[in-house]
């Protein structure tokens, strides 16, 4: 089974993040087709994430800055489930 994608970049060029590390870019106006294998996913991103500098680094590592701000994004996720379930106890 695989799921199909069509990511159509309307305003601006967007970057699509692929589970397997790689990335693609739409440029504004076009239209890109993906079929993703069963289980896969990938994020969309309609912005280039800025590259701020890392301490002792002059750039950081491809990506760096998108992962760092989605694990943050999970993170509090989680959180928010944490404060929506009740706690549950083993017996």
């Amino acid at each position: 089974m695989a799921t199909n994608v069509t990511v159509y970049a309307v305003d601006g060029p967007v970057v699509i993040y692929l589970q397997d590390g790689s990335t693609m870019t739409v440029d504004a106006g076009e239209e890109k087709f993906l079929q993703l294998p069963e289980a896969h996913m990938c994020t969309v991103s309609d912005t280039l994430p800025k590259q701020e500098p890392i301490e002792g680094q002059e750039h950081p590592p491809p990506g760096y800055v998108f992962a760092s701000t989605m694990v943050a994004f999970w993170q509090g996720m989680v959180e928010k489930a944490k404060e929506q379930q009740p706690e549950v106890n083993p017996l």
